[in-house]
């Protein structure tokens, strides 16, 4: 994949502290974009979609008040 700067990741702007209950509807759908988004990342450059993953589980953290580190 030709380098054309960072890539922007959707996921991260729908995760915020206590938005809602993690076991809602809303969260699980957003769970399930993440990861999609992520997959489909995967196929063009798995390096990007390790960062992705990385930061999917720190934006996890975040959203359930745990300290990221």
């Amino acid at each position: 994949m030709t380098e054309s700067g960072p890539h922007k990741w959707a996921f991260k702007a729908r995760f915020r502290r206590h938005a809602f209950g993690w076991r809602s509807q809303p969260a699980i759908q957003r769970v399930k974009d993440a990861v999609a988004e992520i997959k489909k990342v995967d196929r063009k450059d798995p390096v990007v979609a390790a960062e992705g993953a990385v930061a999917f589980r720190r934006a996890g953290k975040e959203g359930r008040g745990h300290p990221t580190r």
